[in-house]
């Protein structure tokens, strides 16, 4: 950050906060990464990022869990609101002064988020996975047969016996449905998802034409104008 950049977090924190020590800089942390959480989850569970989820709704869950937690100095020690809090503003049914919830959205990368929701994506495994689908005339029942196949999971032991694992029941089907999920911004891909989007990749390698010689980590999905990791 630049020093205006720098003088003006400071004042933010100041005002959100009440001091820029050791431990208001850590909570100033905490609520950045509540907010990256919050944003990350909606793109978890299949939910669409827009500008009114990163610039309005999200940054106001933040805000009610800010106070909830005791981030933000909001109630007193009787849980009622300081009068020095309220105002005019609701956010997320808190009432709040305008310029106080103005200090507290400037803590958010918002305009950081907002960019990166309004940037297309470049690769995404999931228009590859429709098209391999397509050309091999698979549904789903087919492709995720194909991953147990990798995996070496079709079966399992069970009372001593053999026993076929239905492509319902199986780890692959939650697997393909993570891999055509898009990511959240900032997100971190944990090595299940990783490990499912290789066993994807593999198949898709091993029985189309048309992506018989796809890069590993062309199948991921990034938006235009990243690099690849």
């Amino acid at each position: 950050m630049s020093a205006a950049q720098v003088d003006q977090y400071r004042d933010a924190v100041i005002a959100v906060i009440g001091d820029f020590s050791d431990q208001a800089r850590q909570t100033a942390q905490h609520i950045e990464w509540a907010y990256d959480t919050l944003l990350s989850t909606v793109a978890e569970v299949g939910g669409h990022l827009t500008e009114e989820g990163v610039r309005d709704i999200v940054p106001a869950q933040t805000f009610r869990l800010g106070i909830e937690v005791g981030w933000l100095p909001y109630l007193d020690e009787n849980g009622d609101p300081r009068t020095d809090s309220l105002g005019e503003l609701d956010v997320a049914g808190y009432g709040v002064r305008r310029e106080y919830y103005d200090a507290f959205l400037s803590l958010l990368p918002i305009e950081s988020y907002a960019e990166f929701i309004r940037l297309p994506w470049a690769t995404t495994p999931e228009e590859i996975i429709a098209d391999v689908q397509v050309e091999l005339g698979w549904g789903d029942p087919e492709f995720i047969e194909a991953m147990q196949e990798v995996n070496n999971s079709r079966s399992t032991m069970k009372n001593g016996e053999q026993e076929d694992i239905d492509w319902r029941d199986s780890k692959e089907r939650y697997g393909l449905k993570g891999v055509r999920t898009p990511p959240g911004p900032n997100s971190r891909p944990r090595k299940a998802q990783t490990d499912h989007r290789e066993t994807a990749w593999k198949v898709i390698v091993k029985h189309s034409k048309k992506y018989a010689t796809l890069p590993f980590e062309k199948f991921n999905w990034m938006k235009a104008g990243s690099s690849t990791t």
